[in-house]
């Protein structure tokens, strides 16, 4: 039945990064107000789909506004780790929920509230996680492809005739 089935891993891969762009991450955050012990659930569940163009521009953002030195990192590690978890934390913490909310207005109205839930429960092993999962979602080999495309050489564009030499 399948005997010329050839699998290709990188084909495989691909279509698994494919799946998971398209369907989104589902993450959960326990509850921990009062009101959870009158809930059936006691996790509230996150959706992260594949971003806006919108919403990327904004993502780029607040990475690029997260700084630190590589070197500094390696002489002082653990003055050094401190002082980027105090300067970068929250900016962490907007990143997921911008990534979360996927929209103009809701970024606009509930990012800063969001981010601050994200604050409060999100632990470093699962912040490693989401990270990841944010720059697969991102897309930005399709992004940088597309780009590609649309500054290719244009077919109006003057052609030099002549070369210029050097007058003697």
């Amino acid at each position: 039945m399948f005997e010329n089935f050839d699998f290709d891993p990188h084909k495989a891969e691909q279509h698994e990064a494919d799946v998971l762009i398209n369907k989104g991450i589902r993450f959960t955050l326990p509850k921990r107000s009062l009101l959870r012990h009158f809930s059936k659930r006691k996790h509230r569940i996150f959706t992260i789909q594949q971003p806006y163009l919108g919403t990327l521009d904004v993502l780029s953002r607040v990475f690029l506004s997260i700084e630190f030195d590589e070197s500094m990192l390696t002489e002082n590690a653990l003055a050094e780790a401190k002082r980027i978890t105090a300067e970068s934390a929250k900016k962490c913490a907007l990143a997921v929920a911008i990534a979360v909310l996927n929209s103009r207005w809701k970024i606009r109205l509930f990012a800063p509230l969001i981010a601050n839930y994200f604050l409060w429960r999100i632990q470093p092993s699962k912040l490693v996680q989401l990270a990841i999962y944010i720059n697969q979602i991102n897309n930005l080999g399709d992004f940088i492809s597309s780009i590609r495309l649309m500054s290719a050489t244009r077919t109006t564009a003057p052609h030099r005739i002549e070369t210029a030499t050097p007058a003697d």
